[in-house]
């Protein structure tokens, strides 16, 4: 992706988050990055091609970020990594919080359907993420159980995450959480293999 291209899609996230998704105007966007109305339709052909974009950028940075924290702690146990990418889920949701809340509240997903697509299809990516995560974790003896793990072990993150999103004023530490969900993830796991 060129320089120009990303600063369009950084400064879009930016006021659709800030103005919200209907309020925010093309020119605004072009204004904010220092091009003409012309020059943004060089790039894309409409707001919600834009927003496809973002999504797609902020997924799969998201999906990158998680790839090069397991090939950085290749050394540590496998639960370690997933714990450490865990932590990072937590700061990246909280870091992009107004987005997520303006995808959320202006409810643009179900009304586009390319982007509707686009998120069902990064679901089943991050299934797969989670279930390779668990799988390396915890070994092939919970393969019998493993939809049912990675649907637990989603449902409290995405938990956690809803509550770090909805509630401004609570305060968590990310490493302590991640602990504290991986505990619970053994109180599953271990109740299920028994």
């Amino acid at each position: 992706m060129n320089e120009k291209k990303e600063k369009i899609i950084k400064t879009g996230i930016h006021l659709f988050a800030k103005k919200g998704f209907s309020s925010t105007t093309i020119q605004e966007i072009a204004s904010e990055c220092g091009i003409s109305k012309g020059a943004f339709y060089l790039h894309f052909k409409s707001k919600e091609a834009l927003l496809l974009s973002a999504c797609e950028y902020y997924i799969s940075m998201s999906m990158d970020n998680m790839q090069k924290i397991k090939e950085k702690h290749r050394h540590l146990p496998p639960k370690e990594i997933f714990k450490k990418q865990i932590t990072h889920q937590l700061q990246e949701f909280l870091e992009h919080r107004d987005f997520i809340v303006l995808l959320l509240s202006e409810n643009v997903i179900p009304e586009n359907q390319k982007l509707k697509q686009y998120f069902h299809n990064a679901n089943i990516e991050f299934n797969k993420q989670y279930r390779m995560a668990l799988v390396s974790s915890y070994g092939d003896r919970i393969a019998p159980f493993l939809s049912d793990i990675s649907i637990m072990a989603q449902g409290i993150v995405n938990s956690y995450i809803n509550l770090l999103i909805f509630n401004e004023q609570i305060k968590l530490n990310f490493e302590h959480l991640s602990q504290f969900i991986m505990d619970r993830l053994d109180d599953l796991i271990y109740g299920l293999i028994q």
